[in-house]
């Protein structure tokens, strides 16, 4: 929520139509990887935590990071191909003039599936509060990000702000 009026305040809402589109398009792979490679995987995570089994814990955490890794890299360089097609078709100019900012939220995506390694490794283990504070850090940096980014660089600043926020 706080990334739209970041953008809206640093552009208009011109862009911000863009941004969200471009928002929606990125950020619709996070189901299929949660339905797709975390529902399979996590079981396996979860079962090695509570037998307590280091190897297989870490045999598993690796399988679930080539797999999160791989498959939003293949479904984000699909987006990244097809998208062009359909923003002609729209033919709306402003989505074309503005396409790199997908390219950046696409990478955000791909960040954002690589935070959930070892978020799930850390959720396993039942460190709640690790969780929690990582994410309330990233949320500060988020912020600090977009304050000081959008001054110098405008919109792009919160797509910056907001993959540094996700490497937190």
């Amino acid at each position: 929520t706080f990334d739209r009026y970041f953008v809206e305040s640093a552009v208009g809402l011109d862009v911000l139509g863009a941004y969200v589109l471009f928002v929606g398009i990125a950020f619709s792979i996070v189901p299929f990887l949660d339905a797709g490679v975390i529902a399979f995987l996590y079981p396996k995570v979860v079962a090695a935590a509570k037998e307590n089994d280091g190897r297989k814990f870490k045999k598993n955490m690796k399988e679930l990071a080539v797999t999160l890794v791989l498959a939003t890299v293949a479904m984000a360089v699909f987006a990244l191909l097809f998208s062009p097609f359909v923003l002609g078709w729209i033919g709306k100019e402003v989505y074309l003039d503005n396409f790199h900012i997908l390219q950046w939220l696409l990478l955000a995506v791909i960040v954002y599936a690589a935070s959930m390694v070892p978020h799930v490794g850390l959720y396993a283990k039942h460190y709640d509060k690790a969780i929690l504070y990582s994410q309330v850090l990233g949320l500060l940096v988020f912020f600090i990000g977009c304050f000081i980014g959008i001054p110098m660089f405008g919109a792009i600043a919160v797509v910056w702000a907001m993959c540094v926020s996700f490497l937190v």
